[in-house]
Parts: C-alpha cells; structure tokens; sequence
C-alpha cells in the first residue's frame, strides 16, 4: 500500500515537473524572438536612414550642377515691356480725358492737353474749328497770316505768334479782333532786313488763339503749330499736315492751268 502511495506521489510529481519544464520553455524562447526581431528593426532603420542621405547628397549634387529655373510666385504675371507701356499709356490717357472732362465741367482755367484726342473744342472755347497759314513774301519784305474759323457764337478773339529756326526765335505782331459765325482773319507785318534773315530760316510757327472769356484749357484745341514749309512765290508758306489753304493753293493752279 505504502509503494502504491509512493509510486503515485512520484508520478504527480514528475508530471509536474514536466509541466513546469514545458511552461518555461516559451519564456525560455520569448527573450531571443525579441532580441533578433530588435536587431532587425534598428538594421532596417539604419538602412532607411542610409537611404535618405543617398538621396540627399544626389539631389545637392544636381542642384549645384544646374541652377533651377526661378520660381512663379502665385498673384504675380509678368508682362511684356511693351504691353506694359502701352496699358500706362492708356491708363494715361483715361485719367487725362477724366481731367479735361472735369475742367470743362467746372469751367477752370487751366490747361489740358489730354483734349488733343478730341479735334472738336467745347462750346465754352466760342470757336468750333481754327485753321492757320503762314505766307513769307521775301522780295517785298512782307509776312501774312491767314487765320480761317467757324464760331459757335461771335466772340472777341486775341491772335499772337512766332516762329522758331536756326537763326533763333522771332516774336510776330499780334492783334485782336471780334470773330463772326466764320471767316478768314489776316495779319500782314513789314520785315526788317534781320527779321527776313530770321523768316527765311523759320522751321515752325506757332499761332496763339485765345477766346476772350474762353477758358485756358481752349488753347488745346484752338492753337496752331505750323511745321511744313513749301515753296511759294517770292519766299515760302509754312502750314500744318491737316491745312485747307494747301489745297485751295492747289484747287487755284488747277484753275490757272
């Protein structure tokens, strides 16, 4: 009986030796799995990092070979030079007719170049159109101006000039005179010898018509600037590229011819 006990004693404590052998060999295990698994993990950081250095020295390598286009900047178009000037230039413009529209408006005195765009003076100017001449009759010593007009209302009207050339500027005599519906007004000054020297190397005239009443600003419109010189009978005529007097001089030789 004592044997029977003894041999089961011994079994249950051989099966639980076995047991406990068997549940430690996992934690027996467990310790190394994680080692290697470690290792295997900082190896494949290691590589990573290896990696993006690679790629890095490569891409410094490239960027110091060939310098990069510059960069667009959102918001920001770049424009050719050209078009550039030729928005300011209408932008310009615009803020210049603004202007005249505002001086004629208000009736001020000042003056507006931005109304050259437009041939048709104001009301406020009396006179509707203006057309000059200039005629140098050299042998009698005798200059003329020829002023043709159309009035929206007769006015009294002040006319100057002078003329500018190689041999300098000459100041003419001016005069003042009551302007109608439309006509032609006339000047005719004596020369003296250096005043013919002066004419006959005259490059420009510039006529002055100025409104009584009539604001500063008219003078864009009314004032007249001769710059072509033909040939004339007795000396030369000087008169602008839109000038009725060079056709009526031509309508006059076809006549006589």
């Amino acid at each position: 009986m004592g044997s029977v006990f003894g041999a089961a004693r011994l079994k249950v404590w051989s099966s639980r030796s076995d047991h406990r052998v068997v549940s430690r060999k996992p934690a027996d295990v467990e310790p190394q799995d994680a080692h290697l698994a470690r290792h295997a993990w900082w190896g494949a950081f290691a590589l990573t990092l290896l990696l993006i250095l690679g790629l890095g020295f490569v891409r410094s390598a490239q960027a110091a070979s060939s310098p990069l286009p510059p960069l667009a900047v959102p918001g920001i178009v770049e424009i050719d030079d050209e078009e550039a000037e030729d928005e300011e230039e209408s932008e310009d413009e615009e803020v210049e007719a603004e202007e005249c529209e505002a001086i004629e408006e208000e009736g001020e005195e000042e003056e507006c170049e931005g109304a050259k765009g437009d041939l048709t003076p104001p009301p406020a100017c009396f006179l509707s159109s203006v057309d000059a001449a200039v005629s140098a009759d050299l042998v009698h010593n005798k200059l003329h101006l020829a002023l043709r007009y159309t009035a929206v209302k007769p006015a009294a009207v002040g006319v100057d000039y002078w003329l500018r050339g190689s041999k300098g500027p000459l100041n003419l005599e001016g005069d003042q005179k009551h302007f109608g519906r439309s006509g032609v007004f006339r000047l005719t000054q004596s020369l003296t010898d250096a005043q013919v020297k002066k004419v006959a190397a005259a490059k420009s005239f510039n006529i002055s018509v100025a409104p009584v009443n009539a604001p500063r600003s008219c003078s864009s419109y009314l004032d007249q600037q001769l710059e072509v010189k033909r040939a004339a009978p007795g000396g030369a005529m000087w008169i602008d590229d839109d000038s009725t007097f060079r056709h009526a001089r031509h309508s006059r030789h076809q006549r006589h011819g």
